[in-house]
């Protein structure tokens, strides 16, 4: 038999056997192959109409605005987290909160959670 010579072909016979089986496979199955032609199709047209580098610089643009957005949320955070500590060590050495609160820019209700 062919699959017993090649491992390819063991691969095939086992997953036409499972997508016989169950029908919840064969549908998660049917909907990556339509995925994947239509993946291979939109590359192939790109590289006909020479667009496969304007793709690649497009998703090499998008990536770094992407990273941008990022690195100013993860800065952002860093402030608020910044912000909330020295609120902490304020409170601990006894300042009031209105006094924390116009220093940090936190406000009272985010303070007396502390």
């Amino acid at each position: 038999m062919l699959a017993e010579k090649k491992p390819i072909f063991k691969k095939v016979v086992a997953v036409v056997k499972k997508l016989s089986a169950d029908e919840e496979a064969r549908m998660e199955y049917d909907k990556h192959e339509m995925w994947r032609m239509d993946y291979a199709a939109t590359m192939r047209n790109a590289a006909r109409k020479g667009m496969a580098r304007g793709l690649a610089e497009g998703l090499e643009k998008g990536m770094e605005k992407g990273m941008e957005k990022g690195m100013e949320k993860g800065r952002a955070e860093g402030k608020t987290e910044g912000k909330i500590e020295t609120a902490r060590i304020m409170k601990s050495k006894g300042f009031s909160v209105a006094d924390i609160a116009d220093i940090t820019g936190l406000t009272k209700e985010e303070i007396k959670k502390l």
